[in-house]
């Protein structure tokens, strides 16, 4: 038994000399291996999805060469922020955490940017919305340039307050 293939067929109708479409080209592509290659692609967001979800982990990605951020809706729920928060930066971030783990953050973070640590990990106190103390466990790591140099940083934050 052979495998099914799925064909693209683009199709363009020509005008004969009288100006009227009297021709038509058509085109047939084999794309079997891109349908293949989205279908394994939506496989595995989802996978990573489900994972994420019943890690009841917060994800989090930061473009450090554009500032950027993302922040997964996790992120909102677990400092009780309001439905539709919008974080964006790694100040969003820093913003959150308590003053007595501020110091700590930064050590981590810089000593992982520096590439003396293989991964990002430290214990922090955040406050929350409500201005409740909430106690995460962060976990990252760093995507490097070809000179090793940080040019991304993702991970995510476990919630382990008591």
């Amino acid at each position: 038994g052979r495998e099914p293939i799925t064909i693209r067929t683009d199709k363009i109708p020509l005008r004969g000399p009288s100006g009227t479409f009297d021709r038509l080209v058509a085109v047939a592509t084999d794309i079997t291996d891109v349908v293949k290659a989205q279908a394994a692609r939506a496989r595995a967001e989802e996978r990573l999805s489900l994972a994420v979800n019943g890690a009841q982990d917060a994800i989090w990605d930061w473009n450090i060469e554009t500032g950027e951020a993302y922040f997964a809706p996790r992120w909102c729920e677990l400092l009780r922020l309001d439905n539709g928060c919008q974080l964006t930066s790694m100040s969003d971030w820093r913003a959150r955490i308590a003053s007595t783990s501020l110091a700590a953050f930064e050590t981590a973070l810089h000593e992982h940017l520096e590439g003396r640590s293989e991964t990002l990990e430290v214990e922090l106190e955040m406050v929350a919305a409500d201005g409740e103390s909430r106690w995460m466990h962060c976990r990252a790591r760093a995507l490097r340039d070809e000179t090793g140099l940080a040019i991304r940083l993702a991970g995510c934050v476990t919630d382990i307050s008591e």
